[in-house]
């Protein structure tokens, strides 16, 4: 016969001689002296229904005018009884890019069916204790590895050693950008990527796009905002406002005199020499110590002007009395025709005089054909 614990057996036996009385045993195991039961004379007999787990052997011995004789033994295993395991308390944490519960101590495990009278004698404990996801969001926490404990617990089994509970909550981490001070460019300049500084990250999270600035190219200072700066999904992102970026005017180099002769100091301190460098939209040309030429220039086979303030001259140019073409390089014309008027291989402009088949007037410009 087998039963549960906290559930008792039945058992019953009977004399074939009338008068005979019953005293009931209960042995542990087929051999042995079995202990009298008080107050078990009936000839029917309950077990107790808190019988530890075990196997057991009951056995009625009657009496009559002196004799005595015993029944075959009935076997009874008492099973251990199913018990469900549920976590109570509560839980909550910040994501941590972890499923590790934080005050996991708050959680306990709960016993559903253990008998009133073993309340205090059995327990249950858990391994460990976990969600079933890093993410941030309304989740489950998990225990595993759910074990019986006390005086009583060899008298039940646990139904499963894992046991799960709905509606925990992992909140979003905050994130706090702020962007890195004194940054800058030199105006026309291209913007540089804006840096900045990410505290409360975690794991291999990272941002992604990037910081942006109020619009604007002039000279001055502009408020650097969050632009297309993004965080995962596990984070909210707080910004720091009021940084600035700055737009510097860009540096310029001056003209300088010594000794009478000009030179131009770049914004680095150098100079150009033997060359030809732009300022302010003019070019100008220096020679091997530096200073700037003015007048003719002979660079090869090439002819160029420079005016008396040093700049390089391009068109039409009267020098002394007669004109001459310099073309957008600098180049003088020479022995062709511009438009209608013909520079000769001195690069003076022709006058009142034939070029080929062709007249040229007094100012220069072709009129007849012979």
């Amino acid at each position: 016969m087998q039963t549960t614990y906290g559930t008792p057996a039945s058992l019953s036996a009977s004399a074939n001689k009338s008068g005979a009385t019953c005293q009931w045993f209960r042995a542990t195991s087929p051999t042995a002296v079995g202990t009298k039961i008080a107050g078990a004379t009936a000839t029917t007999y309950r077990t107790p229904a808190a019988q530890s787990a075990g196997t057991y052997y009951y056995y009625c011995e009657f009496s009559l005018g002196g004799q005595k004789a015993t029944t075959r033994r009935a076997r009874v295993t008492v099973a251990p009884k199913t018990v469900v395991a549920s976590i109570v308390g509560s839980a909550s944490k910040t994501y941590d890019a972890t499923k590790a519960v934080n005050g996991s101590n708050r959680l306990s495990i709960a016993l559903a069916g253990v008998l009133s009278a073993d309340q205090r004698t059995v327990s249950a404990v858990a391994g460990s204790y976990e969600y079933d996801s890093a993410q941030a969001g309304t989740r489950t926490i998990i225990a595993r590895n759910i074990r019986l404990t006390g005086k009583a617990a060899a008298n039940y089994r646990l139904s499963s050693t894992q046991a799960s509970k709905d509606g925990f909550s992992i909140a979003r981490r905050t994130v706090t950008v702020t962007p890195t001070a004194g940054q800058s460019k030199v105006q026309g300049a291209k913007d540089p990527v804006l840096k900045y500084q990410a505290a409360g990250l975690v794991g291999r999270d990272r941002l992604t796009g990037a910081l942006a600035r109020q619009a604007g190219e002039k000279v001055g200072s502009y408020n650097i905002v969050r632009g297309k700066l993004a965080v995962p999904q596990n984070y909210t992102l707080a910004f720091k406002a009021g940084v600035k970026f700055t737009i510097k005017a860009k540096a310029v180099g001056s003209w300088k005199k010594s000794g009478g002769k000009y030179w131009y100091q770049k914004a680095d301190g150098s100079y150009p020499r033997n060359a030809w460098y732009k300022v302010g939209g003019a070019w100008y040309h220096f020679d091997k110590a530096g200073y700037m030429q003015t007048g003719w220039l002979k660079l090869g086979k090439t002819w160029y002007y420079l005016k008396s303030s040093g700049a390089m001259t391009t068109g039409w140019k009267q020098i002394g009395k007669s004109w001459y073409y310099f073309n957008g390089s600098g180049a003088m014309a020479s022995g062709r025709w511009v438009g209608d008027y013909y520079l000769q291989k001195s690069g003076v402009m022709a006058t009142n005089q034939w070029i080929g088949n062709y007249w040229v007037n007094g100012s220069g410009k072709y009129t007849k054909r012979r």
